[in-house]
C-alpha cells in the first residue's frame, strides 16, 4: 500500500514471509518481531522502544542513524525468514498454492483496503442522536420499575454487571441459572433471554428493558458511533482485510470489522449507512450454498451431486430423504453437518428436543450415504495425520493430536474446516479472477463477507459487471 499511495511501481516478484508463516502452520505467531525471535534466535527493537525525538545527547544525524539501523535489522530478519520459510513450503507441497493464489491474492486485499467504502456520516449521527435519547427513556423506564425495590436515584448503574447481578437475583429473587468462571451469578445475555421465556415476561418489565437497552447500546456505540469516526474527512472507511486471520482460511476483517455488520429489519439497520459513491452502484456476488457444494464434490454422493447439476432445492432434498416436513430443520441439519455438530448443538440451535436432532442427523446420513463415509475418512485421516489438506493442498494443523482428550473436538473440527477452508480458498481464486476483469470497467471490490462479495460499479456498466461476477464467481466442482 505504501508504494502505491507513493506512486511508486510495484515490483513484478515479491514474496511474504508473514503468509509463508501461516501457510507452514497457521498456529504459530506471524508477525515479523515474534518470528525473528522464535526461529532467528533474535530479539529486534519494537518501534515504541525508539526514542525518535533528539534531545541533549542525540542529534538529528543519531535519530536518523538508530532509525535506519532499525529498518535495516527488519529488511535483514525478512530476508532470512525467506529462506528459512521457502524450503519448508517446497517439503509440504504448498509452493503452488502460494504462488497461485495466496501471492496474488495479497494485491487484491490492496486493492480493497485503499479504495475503501462510503458510509453516509450524517446517517449515522443522527441514528447515535436518536439512539443515545432512546437509551436515556429506557434507563428512566428500569429504573422507575425498580422504585419498588429499594432503589435510589443516581446508585443503579444498568451497564455494570455487578449492579445487573444485585437488581436480578437480590430485588428482583430470580434464580440463577450459570456461574461465570470467576463464580459469579451470569447476568449474560443467554441467561437474560431464559428468565424472559421462563416467566413469560412483558415488554416493559424490567428484564425485557435491560435486553432492550444492551441491545441499542451496543449498535450505538460499536457501530453508530464507531464508524462515524472511522470515516475520516472522506467519509470512507478503509478497514484491514488479514488473510492470515483464521485458522481456516477464511478472510477476516478489523479496524473495524466490516464482516460483522448486523442486518436488521428495524430502524436501527446499520446496513443502510454503506452508501456507494455518485456514479456507482452496489452489487453483491453470492457464492450459493457454497459451502453444501464443496460437500457434494468432495464426498461424491449421487443425489447431493444430482440435486446441485440440476440445480435443484438441496433442503427440499433432504425434506425428501429424511422426511423432515420444515424447510428451516432441513436447513440447519444440512449446515449441522458441514459445521461438524452433534445431537446436543443441533437441538439448541433448532430448539428441538435432542432425540429429534439425533434422528434427523440419521436420516441425513441414510439419505446421503457417501456424506458419512467422507466424513468419517477425513476425521480418520487427520487423527492419523495431524492435519486436513483444504482443496488447494493448503492445511491446517491440530497439535493437540498429542492428547487424546481433544480427538473429539479435532474430529469435528477437521470436518468444517475441510469444507469451509476449500470454500474460502475457492473464493480467494474467484476475487483474483474477478479483480482483474472489473478494473477494466473502472469497477471495484469493497467487502468479503465469507460467502457474499460486494463490488461497486459505475452505473452504466452494471450489466456488465453482472455478466463478469457469474462467469468468474461459479466453479465447476
Amino acid at each position: 500500500k505504501m508504494l502505491i499511495v507513493n506512486k511508486l511501481p510495484i515490483p513484478e516478484n515479491f514474496q511474504d514471509t508473514m503468509i509463508m508463516s501461516w501457510l507452514v502452520d497457521e498456529n504459530m505467531q506471524h508477525g515479523l518481531k515474534p518470528l525473528s525471535k522464535l526461529i532467528l534466535g533474535k530479539e529486534p527493537k519494537k518501534w515504541e522502544q525508539l526514542n525518535r525525538e533528539p534531545d541533549l545527547f542525540r542529534n538529528p544525524a543519531d535519530v536518523i542513524r538508530e532509525l535506519a539501523e532499525y529498518c535495516c535489522e527488519d529488511v535483514s530478519n525478512t530476508y532470512q525468514l525467506y529462506f528459512y520459510f521457502f524450503p519448508l513450503l517446497k517439503k509440504e507441497d504448498l509452493l503452488k498454492d502460494y504462488n497461485a493464489v495466496e501471492l496474488k491474492f495479497i494485491m487484491v486485499l490492496v486493492h480493497m483496503e485503499l479504495r475503501g467504502i462510503r458510509v453516509d456520516v450524517s446517517w449515522l449521527r443522527q441514528k447515535q442522536s436518536e439512539a443515545d435519547k432512546l437509551l436515556l427513556e429506557i434507563d428512566k423506564k428500569i429504573k422507575e420499575k425498580l422504585k419498588k425495590f429499594g432503589y435510589r436515584a443516581g446508585v443503579v448503574n444498568i451497564r455494570s454487571p455487578q449492579q445487573v447481578e444485585m437488581i436480578l437475583f437480590e430485588w428482583l429473587r430470580y434464580q440463577p441459572d450459570k456461574v461465570t468462571d470467576k463464580g459469579k451469578r451470569s447476568t449474560d445475555n443467554e441467561v437474560l433471554e431464559g428468565l424472559v421465556k421462563k416467566h413469560d415476561l412483558k415488554e416493559d418489565e424490567v428484564v425485557p428493558l435491560l435486553l432492550k437497552y444492551r441491545d441499542l447500546d451496543k449498535i450505538n456505540g460499536t457501530y453508530f458511533m464507531a464508524l462515524a469516526e472511522k470515516a475520516g474527512l472522506e467519509n470512507v472507511i478503509h478497514a484491514n482485510f488479514l488473510q492470515h486471520g483464521t485458522k481456516t482460511g477464511r478472510l477476516s476483517s478489523n479496524d473495524p470489522n466490516l464482516q460483522n455488520i448486523p442486518s436488521r429489519k428495524d430502524e436501527w439497520n446499520v446496513r443502510q449507512a454503506f452508501i456507494p459513491r455518485d456514479g456507482y452502484k452496489f452489487l453483491i456476488a453470492d457464492y450459493s450454498q457454497i459451502e453444501l457444494r464443496v460437500l457434494a464434490h468432495f464426498s461424491n454422493d449421487d443425489h447431493m451431486v444430482k440435486t446441485f447439476m440440476e440445480d435443484g432445492d438441496i433442503h427440499a432434498t433432504t425434506m425428501k430423504l429424511t422426511g423432515i416436513t420444515d424447510r428451516r430443520t432441513a436447513k440447519g441439519v444440512n449446515f449441522g453437518i458441514v459445521y461438524g455438530v452433534g445431537p446436543q448443538t443441533l437441538s439448541h440451535l433448532l430448539n428441538i428436543k435432542q432425540d429429534s436432532a439425533k434422528r434427523y442427523i440419521s436420516k441425513f446420513f441414510e439419505g446421503y450415504p457417501k456424506v458419512r463415509f467422507f466424513i468419517e475418512r477425513i476425521q480418520q485421516m487427520t487423527l492419523r495425520d495431524g492435519y486436513v489438506e483444504m482443496i488447494t493442498g493448503r492445511r491446517r494443523r491440530f497439535h493437540e493430536i498429542k492428547e487424546q482428550k481433544w480427538f473429539g473436538t479435532i474430529q469435528r473440527q477437521s470436518i468444517n474446516t475441510k469444507i469451509q477452508g476449500s470454500a474460502a480458498d475457492l473464493i480467494k481464486i474467484a476475487m483474483i479472477r474477478l479483480d482483474m476483469e472489473l478494473k477494466k470497467l473502472g469497477a471495484y471490490q469493497l467487502v468479503q463477507i465469507h460467502d457474499e462479495l460486494i463490488v461497486e460499479a459505475p452505473v452504466d456498466r452494471i450489466e456488465e459487471v453482472k455478466t463478469i461476477a457469474l462467469d468468474n464467481v461459479s466453479f465447476e466442482i
